[in-house]
């Protein structure tokens, strides 16, 4: 599985690559083609849908597929612009990014708008309904780092700049994180022509229900936990990167309470004295994976292609931990001590 990351977290070998691939899709026309896709489109769907999101994962996956060709490893960066809001970051290095405005002409004309902050990433992850989720995300998110690096990335032929790719990878990532944090929500069309199995506008053969796991096409995030390598949680807490395997459970220091990944796919706290179960996260009967408590800050139950069954929804907490307390109730905690979710079973 491939893994895209932060950019910041590029090797030297990693970042040349990519950027040498870059000038080979450049050379075969597949870049100027990609742009000339995403013009003739604008207008068709593409924006302002529900097929926004789905649209662009297949556009950039099928991008990444051609930076393949010149070399297996090579995926796609992303550019996180509520962190990086200078023209003078190491993305605009010569070595990187920077080299392509004069290669290539792109005109741009870096800081032409206000980027977004990251308040409004977390209220736009906070969301709770797909239909709500998307329009803000490319309104209030999206829309700004066209606007801010202006030039080819400011049109309608934006592919054509190759921080197009960085930018719609975290949004793509973004996407990618709110579904771990809301498994449960469906996908809500936007109209006539915008629904989950209608087909992308210029793939007659691909809708957005093929491209709802991101994991099931081949990739994942730098903010995810690769599974296979997770170690089982012991004691009475899951640390970063932890898992519960079915039949594991952890239990209260002083032994009263258990919290078990179940073999049917539950996630159960129990009250041993009795037995009684004091919460569940009601995942009985689904396809039985794995729990995890995410370097990311969430708790996520996996099913084996890597879908993500139930979730936490505490995502922007990184370093945090889940601890099964004497008092019955189960809390995750970040580094600072604040609790940031719970059971809220606290027994008398």
């Amino acid at each position: 599985m491939g893994v895209r990351k932060n950019y910041r977290n590029l090797t030297n070998v990693e970042r040349d690559r990519f950027v040498r691939a870059l000038y080979r899709v450049k050379s075969t026309g597949i870049v100027d083609q990609f742009a000339n896709e995403h013009a003739s489109h604008f207008t068709h769907g593409i924006h302002r849908s529900s097929h926004f999101l789905p649209w662009h994962r297949e556009f950039l996956l099928r991008f990444e597929r051609e930076l393949q060709k010149f070399h297996p490893d090579v995926t796609i960066p992303y550019w996180d612009s509520t962190v990086d809001r200078s023209p003078s970051d190491p993305l605009w290095n010569n070595n990187f990014l920077g080299q392509f405005n004069s290669a290539w002409n792109l005109g741009r004309a870096l800081g032409s708008a206000t980027l977004p902050t990251p308040q409004q990433v977390q209220t736009n992850q906070g969301r709770s309904t797909y239909d709500t989720f998307w329009p803000e995300l490319e309104r209030v998110i999206h829309n700004p780092p066209h606007v801010w690096v202006e030039g080819v990335m400011g049109g309608v032929a934006s592919p054509g700049d190759p921080v197009f790719y960085l930018h719609h990878c975290w949004i793509d990532m973004l996407w990618a994180r709110w579904q771990l944090a809301h498994p449960g929500a469906p996908f809500v069309s936007s109209g006539a022509g915008a629904g989950l199995n209608d087909p992308l506008m210029g793939w007659p053969d691909r809708t957005p229900a093929n491209v709802l796991n991101h994991r099931a096409l081949g990739y994942c995030y730098d903010t995810e936990q690769v599974l296979p390598t997770s170690p089982a949680a012991q004691g009475d807490d899951m640390q970063p990167g932890e898992v519960l395997n079915p039949g594991q459970s952890i239990r209260s220091a002083d032994g009263q309470y258990t919290f078990i990944y179940q073999g049917d796919g539950n996630l159960v706290l129990y009250r041993n004295r009795d037995g009684r179960a004091l919460w569940a996260s009601n995942t009985a009967g689904r396809p039985v994976g794995v729990c995890i408590m995410q370097r990311d800050g969430n708790l996520v139950i996996y099913a084996p292609g890597g879908k993500a069954l139930w979730a936490s929804g505490t995502w922007q907490h990184p370093g945090s931990r889940l601890v099964v307390q004497g008092d019955g109730n189960v809390v995750i905690y970040r580094p600072d001590g604040r609790a940031v979710w719970a059971t809220n079973t606290v027994q008398p």
